[in-house]
């Protein structure tokens, strides 16, 4: 897992991508902040964070692709930076079956 940033925005990467719906627990520590600890509610294809996949999910994907908009990390399903149509195949992939 890497962290990066400064203030008041970092990143947090982690060591593998969460392929499937799950729950990561997430504890920085060090000698010069405050522990922190917080449980992830990981579903892939979610990103409204609503707690679906759902046809709003692809919408915002499908309208929302970059250089054309601002890049929005949650609509980036498979974090390279942009916003595309391999965004949108990963959505239908979580997607398949539900709706």
């Amino acid at each position: 897992m890497a962290v990066i940033g400064s203030g008041t925005s970092y990143v947090v990467t982690l060591a593998k991508a969460v392929a499937a719906a799950d729950r990561v627990t997430l504890m920085i520590a060090s000698a010069q902040i405050a522990t922190f600890t917080r449980r992830l509610d990981v579903l892939p294809g979610d990103v409204n964070d609503d707690g679906a996949v759902n046809t709003t999910d692809g919408v915002l994907i499908l309208y929302n692709q970059t250089p054309a908009h601002p890049y929005k990390a949650f609509y980036d399903i498979n974090g390279d930076g942009v916003v595309d149509k391999p965004d949108f195949v990963l959505y239908v992939s979580a997607h398949h079956g539900h709706d």
